[in-house]
């Protein structure tokens, strides 16, 4: 049976291959990547003949090489393509942005780990932060939105970034419902920040 790989690559709608370029702002479709020279449409699936526009993410070339390694997984992929959405449908107000120029959202896992006697499971959210800016940024509050429930973990650990605090925060599985959390964090210039949110919820099943 041939390899995907090896037989010739259908061809993407250009209808299809200009609306993916659009949803993304012709840019590097995972958060905060700037890029905008060297795209290159993935598919998700790594199936090349699902040219359905589900599967398909405009992605730099550096991320994309990292998503054929799985470095970047298909679940992260269709994650970075909801919140695409969602940035459409909830743009983020100017001047929330304006008040933290320089934050940078590097990265976003979801992990889980146990502790205590009865080897109780936690699932959490761990955010990378990076203050690209010149001045010290002072975080106030965290707000999460609820785009579609989670089944499964990644295994990711930022091991070589410590975590520099911990929050517990309540998330609830209605679609579209915000969480928030008032918080008291500041990220020094040019420095990278872990922050670890403990999920709790309200059913019986991860977060």
């Amino acid at each position: 049976m041939d390899s995907i790989y090896t037989t010739k690559r259908p061809t993407i709608a250009a209808e299809v291959a200009r609306a993916i370029k659009v949803e993304s702002g012709h840019c590097c479709a995972i958060n905060q990547c700037t890029e905008h020279t060297y795209l290159e449409i993935h598919h998700i699936d790594h199936n090349r003949e699902n040219n359905d526009p589900s599967n398909l993410i405009v992605l730099c070339d550096k991320h994309h090489k990292m998503a054929h390694a799985d470095i970047i997984d298909r679940k992260a992929l269709r994650l970075y393509k909801q919140l695409l959405a969602a940035s459409i449908l909830n743009p983020v107000p100017k001047h929330l942005v304006d008040n933290a120029p320089g934050l940078k959202i590097v990265d976003l896992y979801e992990v889980e780990s146990c502790s205590g006697e009865n080897e109780e499971y936690i699932t959490s959210l761990e955010l990378k932060l990076v203050n690209r800016g010149t001045q010290v940024t002072f975080i106030k509050e965290v707000r999460v939105t609820t785009l579609k429930h989670w089944e499964t973990l990644t295994n990711h650990h930022h091991s070589l970034v410590p975590i520099s605090a911990t929050y517990d925060l309540k998330i609830y599985k209605e679609e579209g419902s915000v969480s928030r959390i008032k918080v008291h964090h500041e990220v020094k210039p040019q420095e990278t920040e872990r922050v670890t949110f403990r999920l709790e919820t309200d059913y019986d099943s991860d977060p």
